[in-house]
């Protein structure tokens, strides 16, 4: 295991910490979405509009936990 300078642990760190809370406010807008999708009684909002904009939060989760697990194995790895 090679080892980083603490500048770099910690910029790790907050990156990794950034990206959960990104991470956390996609899921809670994507949730929501799928909450408007299954509540839709209202003609006011189609469908289509919904889904659109799911397929467009899918989308950014999937780009932001692309590098993520890598990111949380690096930090097992300082920790031990």
């Amino acid at each position: 295991m090679k080892t980083l300078a603490p500048d770099k642990i910690r910029q790790k760190k907050e990156l990794l910490d950034s990206l959960l809370e990104e991470l956390s406010e996609e899921c809670r807008h994507t949730t929501d979405l799928i909450a408007k999708l299954h509540a839709r009684r209202s003609g006011k909002i189609k469908r289509s509009d919904i889904l659109s904009e799911l397929c467009a939060s899918i989308v950014h989760l999937h780009a932001h936990t692309r590098d993520l697990p890598d990111l949380i194995y690096d930090e097992y790895d300082e920790e031990e």
